[in-house]
């Protein structure tokens, strides 16, 4: 699934690139980079389960189009298409067990792809000429396309089918859709620009309850992402300082 929407990604922005653009206030353009995601929580289901986020993973790629427009010579909006996987790590165990290698624990990665929808507002800060710095903020829209992950048991039947449980349903618990606070700095010269960005959810979790045996539980989980994009515009547009 993935393959598939990044080649539609790639082949609806080389179309756009070659489009013509009249306005001198728009510029269209590219992007890719790394992201890295650091995930916080800790809940306790079923009694005596315990779930544990498990941090930072791996840098992933991003790909990123984008549109920005001129509003002043000193204001800027800038929306951008971004597509990414978003990998989730989880250790679960439970506390209560009195086996001799006991508690046991099982650790589950859920997998997504995550398409999301950027708008900001950037301050433009004109300190050294031809590079110009802006600092901006905005919302993200997270739109998450979970992977099913197969199955565990255990073989000794009975025994810690709760834990099996649980694991079975974690792909169940990512949001499909939840929103990020952005703040982030941005330099331009000429037609590239590098993007610094911190992201932080807005709300209580990127996740929903965790379902177990027909019940509910709350399970909350926050993240924080770090984004380093090189961008290069297609059609762009002047301020006094170059393109």
């Amino acid at each position: 699934m993935l393959n598939i929407m990044r080649s539609i990604f790639i082949l609806t922005f080389v179309i756009v690139s070659f489009l013509e653009v009249k306005s001198q206030n728009l510029t269209l353009g590219l992007g890719f980079g790394f992201n890295m995601r650091n995930n916080t929580g800790v809940n306790t289901v079923s009694d005596s389960i315990i779930v544990e986020s498990d941090g930072s993973r791996s840098m992933l790629n991003v790909y990123s189009a984008f549109m920005e427009y001129k509003l002043s010579e000193f204001v800027q909006f800038r929306s951008s298409l971004n597509l990414t996987d978003q990998l989730n790590g989880f250790t679960l165990y439970n506390y209560q067990d009195t086996c001799l290698f006991c508690p046991i624990h099982k650790a589950t990665t859920i997998g997504s792809v995550n398409l999301n929808v950027a708008n900001e507002l950037a301050l433009r800060i004109p300190i050294m000429s031809p590079i110009d710095f802006f600092v901006f903020g905005g919302i993200r829209t997270n739109f998450t396309f979970t992977k099913k992950e197969p199955d565990i048991s255990f073989r000794n039947g009975t025994k810690h089918q709760g834990l099996a449980e649980a694991v079975n349903n974690m792909d169940r618990t990512i949001k499909p859709v939840y929103f990020n606070s952005v703040i982030g700095v941005k330099s331009d010269w000429k037609r590239f620009s590098l993007i610094l960005e911190l992201d932080k959810n807005i709300g209580s979790s990127i996740t929903r309850s965790l379902p177990m045996y027909g019940k509910k539980y709350s399970f909350l989980n926050r993240t924080n992402i770090f984004t380093l994009t090189m961008n290069y515009k297609i059609i762009p547009w002047k301020y006094s300082n170059g393109y």
